[in-house]
């Protein structure tokens, strides 16, 4: 007793909680621990979780879909009923019973509905809490898939709201809305929270958008598009209200996007002169490099001389280069790069290309090197899985500036990474990469900015990149280099592949190898239920055309075993190759 006085005595008073605002306006940036929602303490856990903080974060929580459930059916027609089919039906509750579950199975709640016309069961699993929410003569609306057993139907966990004559329906016998949902919020008390939210302030939610771009272009106002967004009668005004978000949503992206534009011509740049002489030097030896590899006379396609053409102008200028270089894979867009990294380093400024996984940067490494060997221009790389000696020796040349092309990974990016004098940053799939980090890389170019080349194999149709991209400088690479081999694409069913194993065993016996890549690495992850793993796939292979190697690279293999693995030969034996490119998202 004298411990909990004691320890109340020395917690001083408590605090009194922050008056709810009567105001709505004011009740939108509330957090909603503190605005007097009934489930305010749940939301605010769950929040949490799912990105909703204040009134209004919880208002622009979007169902992720809507399920028609607005036909009211008599229960003495659903005998006719087709199983599976999902019903609405407004009933009195005859009887609610709990019934053990067989061999330790789920205990059932199992109430019997009735209306005029006939009666029907409704069946939840391990719901005990059901038995409290039912009364016995009361009514409800429910909602479910019906299921025959014989001429005995059954609703299966169907949806269920019990209603009197004032009560609105959230749950059931309407369009409802389905969110995405966390562990401790359910669909129902989710629904009944942003109904309350609506209710007290979405009515009230103030209109920022002027009235002359609304009418221009056919918008409704956002107080009504917040409530038909969650609860809409028709589709017709669900559709409505979510053309008026996303357009909102849209503009307001553009913006931002037209404001980093106009701050970086606020920004200094380093100037990157190319003189004639300089230029015509550049793209010979990126020619002469072509022609090596591919083993004839090529030429740079017309795609590719304007990209050179305007990132020429682009580095002459006191203002950073921000362009975006989008092509299909093999459109020429690295050749494209080296030209901007060798007339940086031609102007003793450092370059770096980023990539996102460590297999693409050593690619980068022995292509870009390829290229700019003919120049003179060594490239030096720097990646995590280096060994400390080779990458404390990379990071010494990148800091005294002898490392002028840099092509590395987010290791780049590191604190203990610093440049001389970086003078241009290219960002291969650029997708793959935040604002935060391209910042942190354009950061490392000390006091001013770095011109930036962005690179994609994504193309951007011309009026979606109009929005997205509004502060990028565009370029496309659409004309295929000269001698490129025809792609050809064909789609086929599972069950349709037994031609397309038998021709790579014929390719194989040429001695011609496979790609087969797959979404996941290995098995288990929830974002691509169904989707091949290249762990499984590579052993059910090895079954399949044995009797054919078959290898297995991936981004998590150590750079010497992908290496080792890269370049095996089959040593007399046929060979198949497995690529798994793509990394489950963590």
């Amino acid at each position: 007793m004298v411990a909990k006085a004691t320890s109340a005595r020395s917690a001083g008073p408590a605090r009194p909680a922050a008056p709810v605002p009567t105001d709505p306006v004011e009740l939108l940036s509330t957090p909603l621990a503190q605005s007097g929602l009934s489930a305010g303490p749940t939301l605010r856990r769950a929040g949490i979780k799912l990105d909703f903080y204040t009134v209004r974060d919880l208002l622009f929580h979007l169902p992720r879909r809507y399920d028609d459930l607005r036909e009211m059916r008599s229960l003495g027609d659903l005998v006719w009923e087709p199983e599976g089919n999902v019903i609405s039906a407004r009933a009195r509750v005859a009887d609610v019973r709990v019934e053990p579950g067989f061999r330790n199975r789920t205990q059932r709640t199992i109430a019997r509905l009735e209306d005029r016309t006939g009666s029907i069961d409704a069946t939840w699993f391990g719901r005990r809490f059901i038995e409290r929410r039912l009364r016995i003569g009361g009514e409800v609306v429910v909602s479910g898939k019906v299921k025959h057993f014989g001429r005995k139907l059954t609703l299966d966990n169907p949806e269920f709201q019990v209603v009197t004559d004032d009560t609105e329906v959230l749950h059931a016998g309407r369009i409802v809305p389905v969110y995405p949902l966390t562990a401790g919020l359910t669909s129902a008390r989710l629904r009944a929270a942003i109904r309350e939210a609506l209710d007290r302030a979405g009515h009230a939610y103030p209109e920022y958008l002027p009235a002359e771009i609304r009418d221009e272009e056919g918008l409704i106002g956002i107080a009504p598009a917040i409530e038909a967004a969650h609860y809409p009668d028709t589709f017709e005004q669900r559709d409505a209200a979510l053309r008026r978000l996303a357009f909102d949503e849209l503009f307001a992206l553009q913006l931002g996007m037209v404001e980093r534009r106009r701050q970086r011509v606020r920004d200094a740049a380093p100037r990157i002169p190319i003189t004639p002489a300089d230029n015509e030097t550049i793209r010979s030896a990126l020619t002469d490099a072509l022609t090596t590899k591919v083993g004839r006379p090529v030429e740079l396609t017309p795609d590719q001389l304007r990209a050179m053409d305007a990132i020429r102008d682009d580095l002459a200028r006191e203002t950073p280069m921000l362009r975006l270089l989008q092509g299909d894979v093999g459109s020429g867009k690295t050749a494209v790069a080296a030209f901007a990294l060798a007339a940086a380093a031609q102007a003793g400024l450092q370059g770096a290309l980023l990539a996102p996984t460590d297999l693409l940067a050593r690619q980068h490494l022995e292509t870009v090197g390829a290229l700019l060997e003919g120049l003179g221009m060594g490239v030096t790389l720097l990646t995590g899985s280096l060994r400390a000696d080779v990458k404390a020796r990379a990071t010494e040349a990148i800091a005294s500036g002898q490392a002028l092309v840099v092509v590395g990974t987010h290791a780049l990016i590191q604190d203990a990474v610093s440049f001389r004098d970086l003078g241009l940053v290219v960002i291969d799939e650029q997708h793959r990469f935040g604002v935060d980090q391209r910042g942190a890389l354009e950061a490392k170019a000390g006091g001013r900015s770095p011109h930036v080349l962005l690179m994609t194999a994504t193309p951007i149709p011309r009026t979606l990149g109009q929005v997205l991209y509004a502060d990028l400088d565009v370029s496309d690479l659409r004309t295929p280099p000269a001698g490129r081999v025809q792609i050809r694409t064909g789609i086929r069913k599972a069950s349709e592949l037994d031609g397309t194993w038998h021709k790579v065993q014929e390719e194989a016996a040429s001695g011609h190898r496979t790609f087969v890549v797959v979404p996941l690495i290995e098995e288990g992850t929830d974002e691509a239920e169904g989707a091949a793993a290249a762990e499984t796939e590579a052993v059910r292979l090895s079954e399949l055309l044995a009797p054919l190697r078959v290898g297995m690279v991936h981004g998590r293999l150590k750079p010497a075993e992908r290496d080792a693995e890269s370049s095996m030969s089959w040593s007399g034996r046929p060979s198949s190759r497995w690529a798994s490119t793509c990394r489950p998202r963590r």
